[in-house]
């Protein structure tokens, strides 16, 4: 096909043109790496160079790339979690300032962190089974194999 839209027939990857300033699979493996580091889809944009709306575009066209996405949150949701538990429950240091200097510290906390561990915790109850998360993990693997391969020969995606 060689339109925007549409399947090749393959599972999970769209048939649609690559532009050399767009979501080239050197730039979605880049943008897989960004968000699995950060945890912020508009972190990893600005380090690929392109816009959030751009991104969840590709991720409602291409499935397998929608995975890798999930995917790369779950890896960093423990990392995300120990800080916003920190916030919640340690809290942070803010100084209190006087006449331009700082005259003592309060410790502050985080409700809002708090409410939302609380109920991510609620939200784990349900979790898919560990089968879903295994074929989940290796869609994604596969895809950044794939992606990775078309980098290097600069071409169309195959079928996963």
């Amino acid at each position: 096909m060689d339109g925007d839209k549409g399947n090749n027939g393959g599972e999970g990857v769209a048939a649609f043109r690559h532009r050399h300033d767009g979501w080239t699979p050197a730039r979605q493996v880049a943008f897989l790496r960004a968000l699995r580091e950060t945890g912020c889809v508009k972190a990893a944009c600005r380090h690929v160079g392109l816009t959030t709306t751009s991104a969840y575009r590709v991720r409602r066209r291409i499935p397998a790339f929608g995975e890798a996405w999930d995917q790369a949150l779950v890896f960093v949701a423990p990392v995300l979690e120990r800080a916003a538990m920190e916030r919640a429950v340690t809290g942070w240091l803010e100084p209190i300032v006087y006449k331009g200097e700082v005259v003592a510290h309060r410790r502050r906390y985080s409700d809002a962190m708090l409410r939302m561990l609380l109920l991510r915790e609620d939200a784990r109850k349900v979790a898919p089974p560990p089968r879903a998360r295994d074929e989940r993990r290796e869609a994604a693997a596969a895809l950044l194999k794939q992606l990775r391969a078309q980098a290097r020969r600069g071409g169309t995606p195959e079928p996963v």
